[in-house]
């Protein structure tokens, strides 16, 4: 299921087994792929996907919030043509 558009991943969770297509109203939808894997993270924690100590996970947060408020808008701006400083701000970090 996909709440937005097609690249932005998405589950349904909970609610009646229907066709997963089709969500039931009933189920919580979840987007965005950090917030899913916290939420697999939390319903499996046997499979590790994430540390358990508070310091690292906050560590792990810092620098996923980094890379995609600061690389990947700049990133997408240059490949786009739509850098005002011509890509320097990829660049130069």
């Amino acid at each position: 299921m996909n709440t937005h558009d097609a690249q932005v991943p998405a589950i349904a969770y909970g609610g009646p087994k229907v066709d997963p297509t089709n969500p039931s109203p009933e189920s919580v939808k979840i987007a965005e792929s950090l917030i899913l894997l916290e939420f697999i993270a939390d319903l499996f924690p046997s499979a590790n996907l994430f540390t358990n100590h508070p310091v690292e996970r906050a560590q792990i947060r810092f620098f996923i919030d980094t890379f995609s408020n600061k690389f990947v808008s700049a990133w997408h701006a240059f490949l786009l043509g739509n850098a005002e400083d011509g890509g320097k701000t990829v660049l130069e970090g």
